[in-house]
């Protein structure tokens, strides 16, 4: 409630205004003063010149409240004027009491003249200008209506107005001069800061047209390699071979799709864990799957964005999961269902859990003596590239991995200076 009261309060003394709108701020700031000034003149009318709180307040209240909503409808420099004008007469209606009711009136002239002073070394020249004419005007009426002020009195007063016009003009002077220093130093400072990131951002750009050049032909390279290697498979009579080859363009594939990914995206860092799960599990699928009707894929993946680092481990561990549930299939059911779940917790993992109803699988005790590469390749890759922990589990009605991948900077970083083998 007081946080509501304290933003009520300030929006009524700072009508409307940006915070980045200085040049509104000072021109407000110069009626707030002048409000303030009128406070002050409503002190000394109070506490030495009663006969004239009725002018002060009859008069000088309804000129600073219809000021105030001139300036709170944007309208800065009729409300100024207006602030400027009520001041001095409410000024000077004060001084004038003081003169009709015998009171020194040469003392209350100095003293409002001084505060006039103050306030006014926080106006711009042209109404510094503006006050200095009504200020002489009103003294001159004063001068010729009054009773008590004498030519003495007025001259002395004079010449003390002079002496403070010619010290609030050469104060503003400096003031507008230092200002204007200040503003060419904040325009030099922005041309540099604009230039600056001109240069930053011109090399960001060629940056980002090299990665993805360096993408682009990294993936063709693969392209390249996988084409001849699918020439050596068509040469090639041995069944075994042909397998072995045929995975390795499989994690050629699963490398191939992130450099592909990488050179559309805008964000050259980052990937979409479930687009490149979808992208990847469909380049398998077309691949190895001849008969579509006997193989299910279902896929519950969170939509995350992964670096670039570990992307391609997990590419890999997907791609020789995939395969070794289609090879491990029983080709006698008739549907093998593959699910694959990718979560992100609050505990700052990556949560894989792959499951097939296939035969099942080697189990974790010899996965050490395997003759494969596709599964202890899984271990090694969670267990040193990922700093993540896996686990297999071969079932009666199928084999499941379940995988945690712990996914904060500090891996991030590790994984920067890792090589995949």
């Amino acid at each position: 409630m007081r946080l509501r009261k304290l933003h009520l309060i300030k929006s009524l003394i700072y009508p409307n205004i940006s915070s980045n709108s200085s040049l509104e701020y000072d021109k407000v700031k110069g009626l707030l003063l002048f409000l303030l000034l009128y406070t002050i003149i409503c002190t000394i009318g109070i506490f030495h010149s009663p006969p004239g709180i009725t002018e002060v307040l009859t008069i000088g209240s309804p000129i600073f409240f219809i000021s105030y909503l001139i300036a709170k409808l944007r309208n800065f420099k009729i409300g100024g004027l207006m602030s400027i004008f009520g001041t001095l007469l409410v000024c000077y209606l004060v001084v004038f009491k003081y003169d009709v009711t015998g009171k020194n009136s040469m003392t209350a002239l100095v003293w409002i003249t001084v505060t006039i002073f103050i306030a006014s070394l926080f106006l711009k020249l042209k109404q510094v200008i503006i006050y200095t004419i009504l200020q002489i005007t009103f003294a001159s009426l004063l001068f010729i209506f009054s009773t008590n002020i004498t030519k003495d009195i007025f001259i002395s007063w004079f010449i003390i107005n002079i002496f403070f016009i010619i010290t609030n003009l050469f104060t503003r002077f400096i003031l507008d001069k230092r200002q204007q220093e200040l503003e060419n130093n904040n325009a030099i400072l922005e041309k540099k800061v604009f230039n600056r990131n001109k240069i930053l951002k011109k090399a960001l750009d060629e940056k980002d047209v090299l990665l993805k050049e360096l993408y682009h032909r990294t993936k063709n390279n693969m392209q390249i390699i996988s084409s001849l290697t699918n020439i050596q498979i068509m040469n090639s009579e041995n069944t075994e071979v042909k397998s072995v080859l045929k995975k390795s363009i499989s994690r050629l594939d699963a490398m191939s799709i992130v450099h592909k990914k990488l050179y559309a995206a805008n964000d050259l860092r980052f990937i979409s864990l479930k687009d490149y799960i979808y992208d990847l599990t469909k380049e398998i699928y077309s691949s190895y799957v001849l008969n579509s009707d006997r193989v299910l894929v279902t896929l519950d993946v969170v939509d995350i964005k992964i670096p670039f680092e570990i992307s391609i481990p997990i590419g890999l561990i997907m791609n020789e999961i995939i395969l070794n549930a289609i090879e491990h299939s029983d080709y006698g059911q008739e549907i093998i269902h593959i699910r694959i779940e990718c979560s992100y917790q609050n505990d700052e993992k990556i949560y894989i859990s792959i499951i097939d109803n296939g035969k099942g699988g080697e189990d974790t005790i010899s996965l050490d003596k395997s003759k494969t590469l596709g599964l202890p390749l899984v271990k090694n890759i969670v267990k040193y590239q990922l700093r993540g922990d896996v686990i297999f589990f071969s079932k009666s009605n199928g084999f499941e991995v379940s995988i945690k991948i712990p996914f904060t900077n500090e891996t991030i970083d590790e994984v920067k200076v890792k090589t995949y083998t």
